[in-house]
């Protein structure tokens, strides 16, 4: 049986030559950048998949997806709501002092590998699946933030922090 770990050499290969053009139109600071800053009493801590500035300055974050089936119609939706985006968002606006220009969500579709399949084979079929619809395995999506959203968020976890430290010491 072909495996997902034999496919994805083959898939990082044809990703990196749909979004060829990244190389020349996005500057990356940094990849899987961890951060740690003060919220109140809390310390904040994550791994962001990307930061980077646009060709005007703009300074972005990039998160990876990926997914073996895709409801294109409610993945917006859910991408728009993902609280590990705005608290990403909030803990940049923390440590540098200014609003993301927006987060740049990669979605990739892993290929269907259940074939048993020589290694030869593997690349021929995977590479044809994915260059016959590139746009099925590949797309990306664009979630602004305003810093209404960013502030709003920042008080609703505020809130939440502060009741769960009211839950904590009432426990001890």
């Amino acid at each position: 049986t072909l495996s997902l770990h034999d496919a994805l050499p083959i898939f990082l290969m044809q990703y990196i030559v749909h979004y060829r053009t990244d190389f020349s139109q996005m500057r990356f600071e940094a990849v899987e950048r961890t951060f740690e800053v003060q919220f109140g009493h809390a310390t904040l801590c994550g791994k962001v998949d990307g930061r980077f500035r646009d060709k005007t300055g703009g300074v972005w974050h990039i998160e990876h997806k990926n997914f073996s089936k895709i409801n294109e119609e409610t993945i917006l939706m859910k991408l728009a709501f993902d609280l590990q985006n705005q608290f990403y968002m909030l803990a940049d606006m923390i440590e540098f002092n200014r609003l993301l220009k927006s987060t740049l969500y990669n979605i990739l579709r892993r290929p269907d590998v259940r074939k048993t399949l020589s290694p030869s084979e593997t690349f021929t079929y995977v590479t044809g699946l994915i260059k016959a619809n590139p746009k099925h395995y590949f797309f990306r999506y664009e979630i602004p933030y305003s810093r209404e959203d960013i502030e709003q968020f920042k008080r609703e976890l505020g809130q939440k922090l502060t009741n769960l430290g009211q839950i904590g010491r009432a426990h001890v």
